[in-house]
């Protein structure tokens, strides 16, 4: 184990609403990282969801689950944690939102380790360049905007975190159902589950697969029924591996999900428009950029939200050269971590630099830990 470097990972999750794209996000790169013989810790503000992700890395990984506590405290608790890890990088989740800066904070004060940051490319606009961050990776689709650069030195765009996506043949779905267009719903949040189900039982137009993805199947059966979905054409599964969601996803004419960036940017990624459900966080219909309106509904009301996919049921909105670009879309882990070991092997002096000039800021929770 001597020898072996350390990467430390900041993230956040939320139960209600429920919000972990951010924490699954990290879990992904810490395989990636450990595949290359590096040893991660975790540390998550929030509540760890039941997910087979998670068991699996809990394996190989610590995971240390942090409930807030107000500024000063966090910080406090977090700062000598962070220090005595002796990270060679520090990744943290998402541009920091005001209850999470006492962890950005913890993290620009160790000053030596570089600090990526990774956030969402919602359109070319993104991105702002941040004091004390070696690189600032954004998750996104280049081909959306293939003719734009990088908006300043530690920009970078990455892919999504889409690798193998299971075929046809191997999805847990019977070979019955191969032949009707399917409409999943990625069911993990109430208010996702709720709206796919009623687009569900509304498309009597025409003969449509409904698929759920849940905790717990056998409730997704009972609301099934009680939305008036036909038991001839719906299909209750629990939670799946990636490679099983992303080709559920891929197989699929629509998907309804939680209106986060990075559900709304897989899906898309895959070639499947998205039904995006408001949860009172995550993205507004208003912020989206109009390169994504062919592909992508945040629509609140249930008629347009049903026109708009059974249209989609009809004909998909993609081209085959949106396809075709899309496809390539793919191995965001592998780009990350391949940033990741570059900033660690040549770290950014202004960066550290920065971060030095910076720490008196930190003081302000606590002269003695900083």
């Amino acid at each position: 184990m001597a020898g072996r470097r350390c990467a430390l990972l900041v993230t956040y999750t939320m139960t209600d609403p429920y919000a972990v794209g951010v924490f699954f996000r990290a879990l992904r790169i810490v395989e990636e990282l450990q595949r290359r013989g590096w040893r991660c810790l975790v540390v998550n503000h929030g509540r760890i969801p039941d997910d087979p992700k998670v068991r699996r890395t809990r394996r190989h990984c610590e995971i240390v689950e942090i409930e807030s506590e107000g500024a000063v405290k966090d910080f406090r608790r977090v700062a000598p944690l962070f220090r005595d890890l002796a990270p060679d990088v520090v990744l943290f989740g998402e541009y920091p939102m005001p209850f999470f800066q006492p962890f950005f904070d913890a993290s620009r004060a160790l000053v030596v380790p570089p600090l990526v940051v990774v956030d969402q490319y919602y359109d070319p606009a993104s991105g702002a360049r941040l004091r004390g961050v070696d690189l600032f990776l954004m998750y996104g689709l280049r081909s959306l905007w293939p003719e734009h650069p990088a908006r300043h030195p530690t920009f970078r765009i990455v892919p999504p975190f889409i690798d193998r996506v299971a075929p046809l043949a191997e999805l847990p779905v019977p070979d019955r159902f191969h032949a009707l267009p399917w409409l999943t719903v990625l069911g993990f949040d109430r208010r996702v589950m709720e709206a796919g189900l009623a687009t569900l039982a509304r498309l009597r137009e025409v003969e449509v697969l409904g698929i759920t993805l849940s905790h717990d199947p056998i409730r997704a059966e009972e609301l099934m029924d009680q939305a008036g979905v036909p038991r001839r054409r719906r299909l209750a599964l629990p939670l799946q591996e990636d490679e099983t969601l992303f080709g559920l996803i891929a197989a699929s004419r629509a998907v309804v999900v939680a209106n986060g960036f990075m559900q709304m940017a897989e899906a898309v990624a895959l070639g499947c428009p998205a039904v995006c459900v408001n949860r009172g966080i995550g993205m507004e219909g208003h912020t989206l950029h109009p390169a994504f309106r062919p592909f992508v509904s945040f629509d609140d009301d249930l008629e347009p939200r049903v026109g708009r996919v059974a249209a989609w049921l009809r004909a998909s909105p993609f081209t085959e050269e949106q396809l075709a670009a899309l496809r390539l879309e793919r191995g965001g882990a592998k780009v990350t971590v391949d940033y990741l070991e570059s900033a660690a092997t040549r770290p950014r002096w202004r960066a550290r630099l920065e971060r030095c000039a910076g720490r008196w800021r930190a003081s302000r929770y606590d002269d003695d830990v900083v």
